[in-house]
């Protein structure tokens, strides 16, 4: 069982969520060219997942290229700031979820696009990872 204060537990990133929020993007620059490449890849009509969405900011970004996002992240301290976020945004097609992709509340649903930014280095069993993520795409 992991740690409590591992980076995979959810107890971590509620401790460092609010820190995390305010820091900047280290590479601008590289940050934006991964956005417009997913922007490129994603359609107005796509439904789509994104896990360990942190507090939100990239599944904000990427909101008017998809029909809908659903932004799931362990912590429920992440998931708070990214709900914050959208309210203050205005933006009406990102939700919220503090969950896992084993959740099973995922269950049945599928997506056109699940993404995964900064977060493949950080589970368990990347295989099983990998395996729920294509169970989770139409």
């Amino acid at each position: 069982m992991p740690s409590t204060s591992a980076p995979g537990s959810a107890r971590f990133w509620d401790k460092i969520a609010r820190g995390y929020a305010k820091k900047p993007v280290s590479d601008v620059a590289s940050y934006e060219k991964t956005l417009d490449l997913t922007r490129a890849r994603l359609s107005s009509g796509d439904d789509v997942l994104e896990i360990g969405c942190g507090t939100g900011t990239t599944a904000l970004k990427l909101a008017d290229a998809a029909r809908h996002i659903l932004a799931t992240d362990i912590s429920p301290q992440m998931i708070r700031i990214g709900e914050e976020k959208a309210r203050e945004g205005g933006i009406a097609n990102v939700d919220f979820l503090a969950a896992t992709v084993e959740d099973t509340r995922l269950d049945g649903r599928t997506f056109d696009a699940v993404l995964a930014f900064n977060l493949l280095h950080l589970v368990e069993d990347l295989d099983e990872t990998l395996r729920r993520v294509a169970s989770l795409v139409k």
